[in-house]
């Protein structure tokens, strides 16, 4: 009985996310619920991203969440000031990926992109990190107490997400690049290729900023998170930060926050 109440609830949250974009347009600005409703649905898709043979209905529903973070974004200028302070503090990889969508479509309008391009990089923050899942079960969290080969094989987790991405049938050559490259540094020393400046693609580079100022204001094993404030400032001042991202993207990341 327990394990048919199980799938039953995972039949529900499946055809939430079916019926996503309507869902979001009832809750109309009730921007918290909005929230719940993405952090809900886009969890189940991950674990089946991660454990399940291709299945259309994943492929659905990812649109679905792509969808509807593009509607909120884009029909609700205040979405994202609203619902910040209401973010997961907790590193788990889901809501991680989850926030990263939010800040690249938020920052990607503010540069004026196409439609076409805010679903691009929408999915592809959908897959940044869920390589990690397929990384070694004793190294979860990027720590300084790593050794140099348990980073080694942290620095693979790009390649890993994008096996997976390919796996459910994500070929997009810009959304492929983006997933490969958001951890690419302006200055060289990012990976998994070292590329430089204008080498790395702008949706790289966008993910580049978010993912880093999500991991940033969220708590880890080995410190506490950072304010947005105390996050943004070190982005942008500390010698640490120098030279590693778009000037110009990380400004008007800035100013979308504001």
């Amino acid at each position: 009985m327990q394990k048919e109440f199980k799938k039953l609830k995972t039949l529900k949250k499946i055809t939430a996310c079916m019926h996503l974009r309507k869902l979001i347009e009832a809750n109309g600005r009730n921007n918290l619920a909005n929230l719940h409703l993405l952090y809900t649905v886009n969890r189940e898709n991950f674990k089946m991203l991660l454990y399940e043979k291709y299945n259309p209905k994943v492929a659905i529903c990812m649109n679905n969440i792509v969808a509807s973070i593009i509607y909120l974004i884009t029909n609700q200028k205040e979405f994202l000031k609203n619902t910040i302070e209401h973010f997961s503090n907790n590193y788990e990889l889901d809501f991680h990926s989850l926030h990263v969508a939010i800040y690249a479509v938020n920052l990607a309008k503010h540069l004026k992109f196409e439609q076409e391009e805010l679903e691009y990089i929408a999915l592809a923050a959908l897959f940044i990190d869920i390589g990690l899942k397929a990384v070694d079960e004793d190294i979860k969290e990027i720590s300084m107490s790593l050794d140099d080969k348990q980073f080694k094989n942290i620095k693979k987790h790009p390649l890993y997400s994008v096996q997976i991405a390919e796996h459910n049938h994500i070929h997009n050559p810009y959304i492929i690049d983006a997933i490969k490259h958001h951890h690419e540094r302006y200055d060289g020393s990012g990976y998994p290729d070292g590329l430089k400046k204008r080498s790395i693609s702008k949706f790289a580079a966008i993910l580049a900023i978010c993912d880093t100022f999500d991991a940033l204001t969220c708590d880890r094993p080995y410190r506490e998170r950072l304010s947005y404030f105390e996050a943004l400032n070190f982005m942008l001042k500390d010698e640490k930060m120098h030279g590693k991202f778009d000037e110009k993207y990380l400004g008007v990341f800035l100013k979308s926050l504001l």
